[in-house]
């Protein structure tokens, strides 16, 4: 258990003070058998040295009623590290340094074993990690993994200058490691955390060195040039195809650290594509350079002077187009270039000059199009290498107007019949083309018929009315006379034809019975009154 305490105003401390309690289950024979634990003060350049109780009473060392040890370590202490068992101290300092601090059985004491500068600023944390290491990292942002050997601390991480550690650029970073493999290190940056992460499958990191070199190739003469804003190299491992590293380019030379292994670097230029090398990194340092050029096209679009015998439309005038959608598509990447570079398509749109600047890939050819709305388009191809200035002239498009064959409509009369050739007065009819489409409806008059206007061609016509079954015929027009349409009548209808005749039948029956009636009585009366003379 570790105990982080900032007292404020204790009489005789001076410009910084350290508190901090380490707990052991097991510590040095010689320790004091009630010693269970160790306080340790940092006050300004000393180290003060506690051996405590479980109760947090010193115990006497060395010599009796000595209770307290005290070391020079030359500048304040900032950070303060125990190997498990309390026999080893590492103190790190505001100077950079790391003091290890070893208990000495003899003379039942810590004596300064070995030191090591790990920076020219402040550490800010020292940790202790299995396996006999130290994690250190500083106010600068440096990260330093120590290797505790004998009687010596020796660093690990190679820089350009020597082992000096990875640079992170994390102003007062402060490390934590689980194990020398997998390490967390954070800071606050503008009021935001940030944490860096290593998880390293071996304890080799190399740091690589690339200077990038571009160089921009005009129609005027070449000149170096920065980086494009949003550069930045990819770094994958060749083996697996693992993303290991982004790196952002925001000068022409940067650094970053690697573990020894082969990779693929992908460096990435904003809109125009990657150059993608196969890199081994190996110790003391790797360094790479990737140099470039990139070349001026420009494109001129403009509308030339019309041929003679030839006329433009009255809206088209001959000099600049602005708005022109001009596209390069990369063809072919020369083998002579000795990068593998994937370009990506470009496009542009002309200004009021007619002009537009694209800065591409020098040794890819490219296709140039240029569409314009008005305009036929235009194509050519770039070849790989130099400036370019490319003067493009748009014919515009010209409709020729076809000549359309009036269209000529027949008179076609449909005529709806009965059974018995009879007009029938407002009947449907809908007549269809040969596409299934209704091109005319219309009821029929009183004479039977309705008259359409139809072009030539062939025709389904479709007649409906009431209380008739409907009908379908084809038609080809034109056609001579008039189309007759005969509808059958339905059952219901020719029932209703026949109620007439019934009504007649029923009259001359009733007739024949009051003749009948009358008869008889008219016989029964004169038969009364012969009986009567």
């Amino acid at each position: 258990m570790t105990l982080l305490l900032e007292p404020k105003n204790l009489p005789g401390v001076g410009g910084s003070y350290l508190f901090q309690y380490f707990q052991y289950e097991s510590r040095p024979e010689s320790w004091p058998s009630q010693a269970t634990g160790l306080l340790v003060m940092g006050v300004d350049r000393y180290v003060y040295l506690y051996l405590v109780d479980s109760q947090l009473y010193p115990q006497e060392i060395s010599t009796p009623y000595k209770y307290v040890e005290v070391v020079d370590v030359g500048s304040s202490v900032t950070s303060v590290a125990s190997s498990p068992n309390g026999a080893d101290l590492f103190i790190g300092t505001s100077s950079g340094q790391v003091y290890w601090l070893e208990w000495n059985s003899t003379l039942n004491r810590y004596l300064t074993l070995a030191t090591l500068q790990v920076d020219s600023q402040s550490v800010t944390k020292v940790s202790f990690l299995e396996g006999g290491y130290l994690l250190v990292t500083t106010a600068s942002g440096r990260i330093q993994l120590v290797e505790i050997a004998g009687n010596e601390l020796i660093p690990l991480w190679r820089g350009p200058y020597g082992y000096d550690g990875i640079e992170t650029g994390l102003q007062g970073l402060i490390g934590e490691a689980f194990t020398p493999n997998l390490i967390v290190a954070s800071a606050l940056q503008s009021q935001k955390s940030v944490f860096y992460l290593l998880r390293l499958s071996n304890l080799d990191i190399i740091r690589v060195a690339v200077a990038s070199n571009i160089l921009y190739l005009t129609p005027e003469g070449s000149k170096a040039q920065a980086l494009p804003t949003g550069s930045k190299l990819e770094v994958y491992d060749a083996a697996t195809g693992e993303l290991v590293a982004v790196v952002p380019a925001n000068t022409s030379n940067f650094y970053f650290y690697l573990q020894s292994g082969n990779y693929i670097f992908n460096f990435y230029v904003p809109g125009l594509g990657y150059i993608s090398k196969n890199v081994t990194v190996q110790f003391p340092e790797y360094k790479e350079e990737i140099d470039f050029a990139l070349r001026e096209i420009v494109v001129k679009v403009r509308v030339p002077p019309p041929a003679e015998n030839e006329t433009y439309p009255a809206n088209i005038t001959t000099g600049p187009i602005a708005n022109a959608i001009v596209s390069l598509n990369p063809i072919l990447v020369e083998p002579s270039l000795g990068l593998n570079v994937k370009p990506y398509p470009l496009t542009g749109v002309t200004g009021r000059d007619g002009e537009v600047t694209f800065y591409v890939w020098d040794g890819v050819s490219y296709n140039l199009t240029v569409k314009a709305s008005g305009f036929k388009n235009y194509t050519t191809s770039i070849p790989s290498w130099g400036p370019q200035i490319i003067d493009v002239a748009l014919k515009p498009e010209v409709k020729k107007e076809v000549a359309t064959k009036p269209l000529k409509y027949y008179t076609v009369i449909v005529k709806v019949v009965n059974d018995r050739s009879k007009p029938l007065e407002g009947a449907i009819v809908q007549i269809y083309n040969s596409n299934d489409t209704l091109v005319y409806s219309s009821v029929t008059l009183p004479d039977g018929t309705v008259t359409a206007k139809l072009l030539e061609g062939t025709y389904r016509v479709e007649v409906q009315a009431k209380g008739y079954l409907p009908n379908s015929v084809a038609l080809s027009v034109p056609m001579n006379g008039e189309l007759v349409v005969t509808l059958e009548p339905t059952n219901v209808t020719k029932a209703k034809r026949l109620i007439p005749y019934i009504l007649i039948l029923v009259g001359i029956a009733l007739v024949a019975a009051v003749f009948y009636a009358v008869r008889d009585r008219i016989a029964k009366l004169l038969s009364e009154e012969e009986e009567y003379f």
